[in-house]
């Protein structure tokens, strides 16, 4: 996983580099790449983390702001989006900033078994 990361730090979904362009991260899969990343310490995690809390406080979505703050309350930060996101309604949405608060409370249902 490692190995799949952006020149920008972060993670997205596929290649990171396509067609002699560099690709850019996402909020939501730089979330859960953290996320899978709990426990690892490594100079290029610190980094993760890092572009996380940058997206964090740009990210507008909903599912990349619950993403990010699960993945970044793995490695120990309790960073809150600094503005409320977009907020659709889905059931999977509404799911996912659930389970996403529980974490930022103490109890990440993904790192807890």
């Amino acid at each position: 996983m490692l190995a799949r990361r952006c020149r920008d730090g972060g993670w997205n979904h596929g290649s990171t580099r396509a067609l002699g362009y560099d690709s850019d991260s996402y909020p939501e899969t730089t979330g859960l790449a953290l996320l899978a990343l709990h426990g690892v310490d490594d100079p290029k995690v610190a980094q993760g983390v890092a572009r996380g809390e940058q997206q964090l406080a740009l990210s507008a979505s909903s599912e990349g702001q619950s993403w990010l703050r699960l993945g970044l309350g793995a490695h120990g930060r309790t960073s809150l989006p600094s503005k409320a996101p977009a907020m659709h309604g889905g059931v999977m949405e509404l799911a996912l900033a659930a389970l996403a608060d529980s974490a930022q409370a103490g109890k990440n249902s993904f790192l807890d078994v």
